[in-house]
């Protein structure tokens, strides 16, 4: 029997963090007589995967949004409370005093995998007649936590005057201001 994944590579590609992805994977295989037949696919995340990627029937669609954990970030609240967190969806703007400290996550990219399952639609008890492993390699793009942290920096209660350390991705305010990134590889 000729079967056939679509698509047949099972390395979906390489994106960098919060590109979009929309993937639907099929299977295909040809009877005794040569007609084909078209299965059901079922996907499943073989790892934890962003909350903003759904995996879902035969589908991976989203963007991959907090892939990588900074190795340190680090801000005063308006209480003056020391907060040390790895993301910075997890700072609260309206509640951040001051940005302090930050340096990401090194890691040049990370790769997902997902099994795709197929079976026969009008099988009730789902028997799998094929699996296929897909991948998924998400590039580091330092460029987003430069970004974010000048935001972030614009945001703060105390308004820094000028750049007091910023090298190797890291960055220190005492009255400082980022302005250049130089990612620590």
């Amino acid at each position: 029997m000729d079967e056939t994944w679509t698509p047949s590579v099972q390395l979906l590609g390489q994106v960098d963090e919060l590109a979009s992805v929309a993937y639907a994977i099929d299977y295909q295989a040809m009877d005794e007589l040569g007609m084909p037949i078209n299965f059901k696919v079922e996907v499943t995340a073989l790892e934890p995967n962003p909350p903003t990627i759904r995996v879902y029937e035969n589908k991976i669609v989203g963007y991959f949004k907090d892939s990588f954990l900074n190795k340190n970030l680090q801000h005063f609240t308006n209480d003056k409370k020391y907060i040390n967190t790895t993301t910075f969806g997890a700072i609260d703007i309206k509640n951040m005093q001051d940005m302090i400290y930050y340096r990401p996550d090194e890691t040049r990219s990370i790769t997902f995998s997902y099994r795709a399952d197929a079976y026969d639609p009008s099988d009730l008890t789902k028997t799998i007649v094929a699996t296929a492993t897909y991948t998924i390699t998400v590039l580091n793009n330092w460029t987003n936590g430069e970004l974010q942290l000048i935001e972030f920096v614009k945001f703060a209660k105390t308004k820094p005057k000028q750049v007091v350390y910023w090298e190797n991705a890291e960055f220190t305010t005492k009255s400082g201001t980022a302005v250049s990134w130089e990612p620590k590889i």
